[in-house]
């Protein structure tokens, strides 16, 4: 018994302090599962089922690259201009990582309209097919417009890079073709 309590009372402090055996039962459970969970993930991190260990350097798991399936030297962010009797008209086209059917372009175009004023579309277009040599995208659907009279959805296209730097874009007959230079 504490001193300086009345006989028959329990130091409430003390009895606070304890933890009961199905806690100890429970934080052991955790801390096994803790260090079988972790003894899994890093084998699996470092080794190739029944094969050893990887031939690869592990991989940070907050760092997952998109998947896809277009070549990485389209990816990225591309501008080129065009001239023409109402003036100077820029345009860029974002590449990203995707599947079939899934958005993977989207292309901002702005310029002077024939009265004078500026006009600024955004477009996006899917992914058809992955070639060798090309990359076929989908009639392009129109995202935003200003003014929406200034704006109007594009045919299917394919982009072939002309070099590390330059991709051109062409529509499917290839009269209509542009050509990009990477700039991020």
């Amino acid at each position: 018994m504490a001193l300086g309590l009345p006989e028959g009372r329990r130091d409430r402090r003390a009895a606070g302090r304890r933890i009961p055996r199905y806690g100890l039962t429970l934080i052991t459970a955790a801390a096994v599962g803790a260090i079988v969970s972790g003894a899994y993930l890093y084998f699996e991190g470092t080794h190739v089922h029944g094969e050893g260990p990887a031939k690869r350097a592990p991989q940070a798991t907050a760092t997952i690259a998109p998947t896809g399936v277009i070549p990485s030297k389209y990816l990225g962010t591309w501008e080129g201009a065009l001239e023409n009797t109402t003036g100077h008209h820029t345009r860029k086209m974002v590449i990203r990582q995707g599947y079939v059917d899934e958005t993977v372009m989207t292309l901002t175009a702005t310029g002077p309209t024939a009265n004078g004023d500026v006009y600024r579309c955004v477009f996006k277009a899917e992914l058809d097919s992955v070639t060798r040599n090309t990359v076929r995208l989908s009639a392009s659907t129109q995202l935003a417009a200003k003014p929406a009279s200034a704006c109007t959805a594009g045919e299917p296209s394919k982009l072939t890079l002309l070099s590390k730097d330059r991709l051109r874009r062409a529509t499917g007959d290839g009269d209509d073709r542009m050509t990009y230079h990477r700039s991020e």
